[in-house]
């Protein structure tokens, strides 16, 4: 799907999301509210958006049953990306600084050094940070360490979005 279009896709499940939300069974959803919303309008036929977290965390993994009836009779299913390895090495390419560049150019000492204490439990290190863009290394040092000590154990388990596609 062009970029274009993807983003396109996203704004309008956005403006759905704001127009139109019925949450469906919110009560029974295991982690509270804003999981899944069921869309719906005159006589179309409901469609459901579900969010989802890049965690193969048994307990991410194990939908509550109004989502898991969601998936089950829904006629179609669109994702946010394919992650295929086409995919993957973009978003590679994406994130890294061009030739020459380093994040300490763009960020103060003190931001840097913070961002390094971040990674570090990580597996990250300073040199490897300072070949990233700003975004890159907020959303990295974003995932729990738990989860990455998962990865190493979760026995090739797809993260919830990857197992769901």
């Amino acid at each position: 799907m062009p970029i274009a279009r993807a983003q396109r896709f996203l704004a309008v499940c956005l403006l759905l999301l704001l127009l139109l939300p019925h949450a469906a069974t919110a009560e029974a959803l295991r982690h509270g509210h804003g999981l899944l919303w069921q869309v719906g309008y005159e006589a179309k036929p409901v469609a459901h958006i579900f969010g989802t977290m890049h965690s193969a965390d048994p307990d991410i993994l194990a939908l509550p049953p109004p989502v898991v009836d969601a998936f089950r009779t829904a006629p179609s299913l669109s994702i946010e990306i394919i992650l295929d390895e086409t995919a993957m090495q973009r978003i590679g390419a994406a994130m890294r600084l061009p030739k020459g560049q380093r994040l300490q150019d763009f960020v103060p000492p003190d931001v840097f050094s913070r961002a390094a204490a971040a990674a570090e439990p990580l597996g990250w290190q300073p040199i490897h940070l300072s070949r990233l863009k700003p975004w890159a290394v907020a959303m990295l040092i974003s995932m729990p360490p738990e989860d990455i000590k998962r990865k190493g154990a979760s026995r090739g388990r797809p993260p919830l979005d990857l197992w769901l596609m």
